[in-house]
């Protein structure tokens, strides 16, 4: 049978590490605490209601139609979208790029009038947030891709004006 016997320099450094790991655990979590109540970033999570207007690329007052959507950015950098315009939900992603200027894009799939796949659509947003942080203006790419995913003409542009719902 053996005997195991513990020194007490091994019980005192055990203990030391553990007062140390849950001090130090404790100063980094009011040190985040304090960091998120202080963040001047703008936060983009939530659900966001949007006007958004096709328009010619480099002339903004020809707009050729304008739509209405609704986007869900998730605190993970994941993004969930969908419209009037494009029944099928878009799923993409986000970032924050600092400050209140973010990047965002989204692809979907496009169905022709009898439901068959018709291709697909890559939209690319710049977004900066309004002072309030509940509204935010965006600058957007639009690219048709055809079954072959092949560029299907020139990309397209529109701007988006939204708002916070949840």
């Amino acid at each position: 049978m053996y005997k195991h016997t513990i020194s007490t320099g091994f019980i005192t450094g055990i203990a030391s590490l553990l007062v140390s790991t849950c001090v130090t655990a404790h100063a980094s979590d009011k040190g985040a605490k304090a960091f998120f109540a202080n963040d001047q970033r703008a936060r983009i999570e939530g659900v966001w209601d949007s006007s958004v207007t096709v328009h010619v690329c480099g002339d903004p007052r020809a707009e050729l139609r304008t739509f209405r959507a609704l986007n869900l950015f998730e605190q993970d950098g994941s993004l969930v979208a969908t419209s009037v315009a494009v029944p099928p939900p878009s799923l993409g992603k986000w970032q924050w790029l600092g400050g209140r200027k973010y990047h965002a894009e989204f692809r979907f799939l496009r169905l022709d009038p009898a439901g068959d796949f018709a291709g697909s659509q890559h939209v690319t947003r710049s977004i900066e947030m309004g002072a309030t942080r509940d509204d935010f203006t965006s600058v957007v790419r639009i690219e048709v891709f055809g079954i072959d995913d092949k560029p299907l003409g020139a990309a397209g542009c529109a701007l988006e004006s939204a708002h916070r719902v949840l």
